[in-house]
This record gives C-alpha cells, sequence and structure tokens, in this order.
C-alpha cells in the first residue's frame, strides 16, 4: 500500500508510507512508519470484491491520529502499468556539458530528494534564484525519489539596474517587459486591422459560414491564428521568465485568469483583452496585498458582476459567439 497525505491539515508538504500488507481472507494489515516525519503507521483494511471492482474499508493510524478510509470502484494494477502513469519530466536535458545546452535564463535541475538541501546550499552566493513553487515535494516527486527545482538566472547586465520614478525604484527588466508587450499588442493590432488576413480573421471570427461561402479556406487561416496564439504565449513564457522562473506547469498558474480576461473583455475584442487583462491584475494584485484568501475569488466575482451588466463583456459584440 503506496500512499501520500499532505502532514498536516492545510500544508503543502506532503509525507508519505509504503506499506507491505498481510493478507488473511478479505482482511488486509501491514505495519510501517512515515518516510519524513518517521510516524508509526498501522493499516487495517477489509477487502470486498463488487462486480469487476473491488471496495476497500477500515482504518489507518498514522502516530496518534486514526482515519477512517473507504475506497470503491478499485481495480488490480501491476507495478509496471503504475509506473506507466507516473508524471515523467520530458523537458530536463540528461547531464548537460553547460547550461548552454539548456535554456539561457531558466533552467529545471533534477535531484534525488535527499541530495536537494546540499545542491541549495551549493548555490548560496551564485547568481541564481530558486522557484520557490518548485520547492514543494509533490507525491509524484516522492515516489520518484527525485525534485525538479527551477533555477532563474538574473536578466542582463543592462537590464538588471533600477530607475528612480521620484516616489520608488522600478526594475529596468519590467520597464523593458512593459515595452515589449506594448510593441507586441501594436503589431498585433496592426495585422489584424490593416491586413487582409486580418480581415478575413475578423470577418470568420464573426460569419465564418459566409466567408467560406466566398471560396476562403478558413482551416488554414485557424491554423495562422493558432501559430500567432502559440508564438505570443511563447513570449510571455520568455519574459516572464527572470521574475517568475521556468518550469513546465507555470501557465497553470494563470489559465484561470487568462480565461476570465478574455470573458470580461469580450469575445473578439483585443482592445477588451487589453483593458480587462490591465483590471483584473489590479484586482487580483490588490486583493492579494489586503485580502490573500479573497484573491482567488475576487476574478469570479468581477467576471460574475460583468456577465450580469454586459452579457457579451466590456468590449464584446452580442451574439458574436453563436
Amino acid at each position: 500500500l503506496d500512499v501520500c497525505y499532505p502532514a498536516e491539515k492545510g500544508s503543502d508538504r506532503k509525507d508519505r508510507f509504503v506499506a507491505n500488507l498481510t493478507v488473511s481472507g478479505q482482511n488486509l494489515t501491514g505495519s510501517t512508519q512515515s518516510i519524513s516525519d518517521k510516524l508509526p503507521v498501522t493499516v487495517k483494511l477489509a477487502r470486498k470484491p463488487t462486480g469487476d471492482s473491488f471496495e476497500f474499508r477500515g482504518q489507518i493510524t498514522v502516530g496518534q491520529k486514526v482515519t477512517e478510509v473507504a475506497s470503491t470502484d478499485n481495480s488490480d494494477l501491476s507495478e509496471k502499468e503504475f509506473l506507466d502513469n507516473q508524471t515523467s519530466e520530458d523537458g530536463i536535458t540528461p547531464q548537460p556539458k553547460d547550461f548552454t545546452e539548456v535554456s539561457p535564463e531558466s533552467i529545471g535541475v533534477k535531484v534525488k530528494l535527499d541530495a536537494a538541501l546540499d545542491f541549495l546550499k551549493s548555490l548560496k552566493g551564485e547568481a541564481v534564484e530558486v522557484g520557490l513553487n518548485s520547492l514543494t515535494v509533490t507525491c509524484d516527486a516522492m515516489r520518484a525519489g527525485e525534485q525538479t527545482i527551477g533555477l532563474t538566472v538574473d536578466p542582463p547586465k543592462q537590464l538588471s539596474s533600477a530607475v528612480d520614478l521620484g516616489f520608488m525604484n522600478f526594475p529596468v527588466y519590467r520597464l523593458f517587459v512593459i515595452a515589449v508587450t506594448a510593441a507586441a499588442l501594436v503589431a498585433l493590432w496592426l495585422f489584424l486591422e490593416k491586413t487582409n488576413v486580418g480581415l478575413i480573421i475578423r470577418a470568420g471570427s464573426r460569419d465564418a459560414l459566409m466567408v467560406r461561402a466566398l471560396g476562403l479556406d478558413l482551416n488554414r487561416i485557424w491554423l495562422l491564428v493558432f501559430g500567432i496564439g502559440i508564438g505570443m504565449a511563447g513570449l510571455a513564457g520568455v519574459l516572464a521568465g527572470p521574475m517568475r522562473g521556468v518550469y513546465a506547469e507555470m501557465g497553470v498558474e494563470i489559465i484561470i485568469e487568462c480565461f476570465v480576461v478574455v470573458v470580461v473583455g469580450g469575445m473578439g475584442s483585443l482592445a477588451g483583452a487589453i483593458v480587462a487583462g490591465l483590471l483584473i491584475g489590479e484586482i487580483v494584485s490588490l486583493t492579494t496585498f489586503f485580502a490573500p484568501k479573497l484573491a482567488e475569488i475576487v476574478v469570479f466575482v468581477v467576471m460574475a458582476v460583468v456577465l450580469l451588466v454586459r452579457p457579451s463583456g466590456l468590449f464584446g459584440e452580442a451574439g458574436l459567439a453563436e
């Protein structure tokens, strides 16, 4: 029995135990200790067939805490199938000669769990930042015995200073990010508004059937739009790297905010996406500062209010998504 669980209630820190169970009829029993906290663990389960699956009920005692467990609809799984289902870090380059073989700004280093602390100590004095998100030991990492630690190299020296705005010192790199973002948005607007392809994209988003009737291949146009979207996402990831670190799941943290921005701004409106992005960003930042527990909820409240007042979004057109 392999169980990974929160070490404390409401904590992100995980603990794990692996117990070899003794089978006696329908009863399974075993004892071991947890891997991290070294707490004694006792397992008492009853296995009951339910059609093609199995049901487990019983108690698991970890230290002084007794937990009643009930697990239904279980199926037999071989060790090979279990290992095949585990996540893998496909983006990790094994034993690179130097950092030039990987990202020049952000990298992920896979280390053994028992060597992670020594590795972090060895970085003292180096011009790198450790991604805090990568320090959380997940259940997959505990089972694999390895952890991927994200490292961010400082921005170029020309962009690593700060400029005095009178009331605060603002990092030059963030000004660089703002300038590049503004340039990308202007280029995208010019492409959509001033080119024939942009005209087809706007027309296709409003009445795809009519555009197809004119003999235009919208599938190729949508492929181009998809490619532009991937390029913009990649650019955003590169710009965010020196500030937030680069890791496989970095887009997961903001995907909900992106969805809310599109809905609030209005489908098909670039101006709406820009305004909504600034609005949602300020709201999330202020809420995180003054009421952190509400930060994950407030974006949905804003979206609900906007949809009640303007169902098509701030700049959207009614019926565009139909």
